[in-house]
C-alpha cells in the first residue's frame, strides 16, 4: 500500500504543476521563477520518498562515491562535472541523501526554465515531458540527468537565437556527461533539415543505422575514441575486447517508443497540411524522428535510448501543435491515449516496479 501511495503522490506532483502551468497559459503567461522555485522544490523533494534504503541500482554506486573524498578521482575521471559538484557539496556534507536532493533540484529547475523560455512550449508539452521517463532520471541518472536538463535549456536558447548561450551550455552539459556530444552532429542534421534532399537523406540514415547496427556503430565508436581518447575508459562496460559494441537484443524494450512512433506518423502524414502552420516543422520533425530511433536500437542495447532522451521537450512541442491541428474527435482522442495515455501507463508500471522489486530507485 506504501507503494501505491508513493507513486500517487508523484502524480499528484506531476498534475499540480500542468493545473499551475494552464492557468498562466489561460492568462498567455509561462510560469515565474517564483513559482518555479516553489514547484522544483517539491518536485525534488519526491527524490526522498523515493530513494530506496538501503540504496539501490546506479544511487548504490554514486552513494558510495560520494560518501568519501576518497573517490574523487574516480568521479572525475567519470564526470568532470559531477566531480565539482560534489567536491564543493563535500564542504558541508557527505549524506548521500543531500546530494541525490539537490541533483534533482538542479535538473527540474533547470527543466522548468527550458520550459518557461520556450517560445512554443505549452503546458501540454510540459505535461508529456513530465509524465514521460525524462523525470525519472532526476532521481538516480545523476550525470546524464544534469547533462539532459543542460542540453535542453541549451536548445531553447538555440531556437531563441542566443547562440552564444546555446553552446556554453551545451558545452557544460558535455563536461557532465559525454553522450551530450550527440547535440553537435545533431544541430548539423537540423541545419540542413529544410532541404528536402538532405531530410531524406538523413531519415534514410536513420532507418540504415537501424538495419545495420551492428558494423555501422562499430565503426563510429573506433572513430570517435580515435578523435576523443577518453571516450574508450567511458566506454569500456560496454564495448568488448575488440571495440565493438556488446549487444544484448531485446524487442520489448522498443514498445515503450510508442508515443514517440505515433508522434512521428501523424507528423509524416499531416507534413503538407502543417509544414505553412508550424515554424521550424521539418527540424521538429527530424528529432523525433532521431528519437523513435534511438529507442529502437535500445533493442540492440537497452541505453541506446538515453540518447535521445536530451530532446524529448521539442518532440513534445510537436506532439503538442499535432494536438492543436487535429479536428476530428475520435482522431484527437486517439491521439491522446497513444500520447498521454500510454505514456501515463508506462510511468506507472516503472514505479511500481521499482518500489516492488527493489524499494523505490
Amino acid at each position: 500500500m506504501t507503494y501505491i501511495v508513493k507513486t500517487l503522490i508523484f502524480y499528484i506532483i506531476i498534475l499540480l504543476i500542468y493545473f499551475i502551468a494552464s492557468q498562466y497559459n489561460m492568462k498567455n503567461k509561462k510560469i515565474t521563477y517564483k513559482v518555479i522555485l516553489i514547484l522544483t522544490l517539491i518536485m525534488s523533494s519526491y527524490s526522498i520518498i523515493s530513494t530506496a534504503h538501503p540504496y539501490v541500482m546506479d544511487k548504490r554506486v554514486y552513494a558510495i562515491k560520494f560518501s568519501k573524498d576518497i573517490y574523487l578521482e574516480q568521479v572525475k575521471s567519470e564526470s568532470t562535472g559531477l566531480y565539482y559538484l560534489e567536491d564543493n557539496m563535500h564542504r558541508i556534507t557527505h549524506n548521500p541523501d543531500i546530494l541525490f536532493f539537490a541533483v534533482a533540484f538542479i535538473y527540474t529547475f533547470i527543466t522548468l526554465v527550458a520550459y518557461k523560455k520556450s517560445k512554443r512550449a505549452k503546458p501540454f508539452a510540459l505535461l508529456l515531458l513530465l509524465l514521460s521517463e525524462y523525470m525519472f532520471f532526476g532521481f538516480y541518472q545523476l550525470k546524464q540527468c544534469l547533462a539532459i536538463a543542460l542540453v535542453t535549456l541549451g536548445m531553447v536558447e538555440h531556437e531563441n537565437e542566443h547562440k552564444v548561450k546555446a553552446y556554453l551550455l551545451i558545452a557544460l552539459a558535455i563536461i557532465f556527461h559525454e553522450a551530450a556530444l550527440i547535440t553537435i552532429p545533431l544541430l548539423i542534421m537540423l541545419k540542413g533539415s529544410d532541404n528536402k534532399l538532405i531530410r531524406i537523406l538523413e531519415y534514410i540514415g536513420f532507418i540504415l543505422i537501424v538495419l545495420f547496427f551492428y558494423p555501422l556503430t562499430s565503426l563510429l565508436v573506433k572513430i570517435f575514441i580515435k578523435i576523443i581518447p577518453s571516450l574508450a575508459y567511458q566506454l569500456t562496460i560496454y564495448i568488448n575486447d575488440s571495440g565493438n559494441f556488446i549487444t544484448d537484443i531485446n524487442f520489448l524494450t522498443a514498445l515503450k517508443g510508442l508515443p514517440f512512433y505515433v508522434i512521428t506518423f501523424v507528423g509524416l502524414i499531416k507534413r503538407k497540411e502543417l509544414i505553412e502552420k508550424i515554424p521550424n516543422y521539418d527540424k521538429y520533425l527530424t528529432i523525433t524522428f532521431y528519437i523513435s530511433i534511438t529507442i529502437i536500437l535500445s533493442t540492440y542495447m537497452y541505453w541506446f535510448f538515453r540518447f535521445g532522451t536530451f530532446y524529448y521537450l521539442f518532440a513534445f512541442i510537436l506532439a503538442q501543435e499535432l494536438f492543436e491541428n487535429i479536428k476530428d474527435p475520435k482522431n484527437k482522442l486517439l491521439f491522446l491515449i497513444l500520447t498521454v495515455g500510454v505514456l501515463l501507463g508506462l510511468g506507472i508500471k516503472l514505479w511500481l516496479q521499482y518500489y516492488f522489486i527493489y524499494g523505490g530507485v
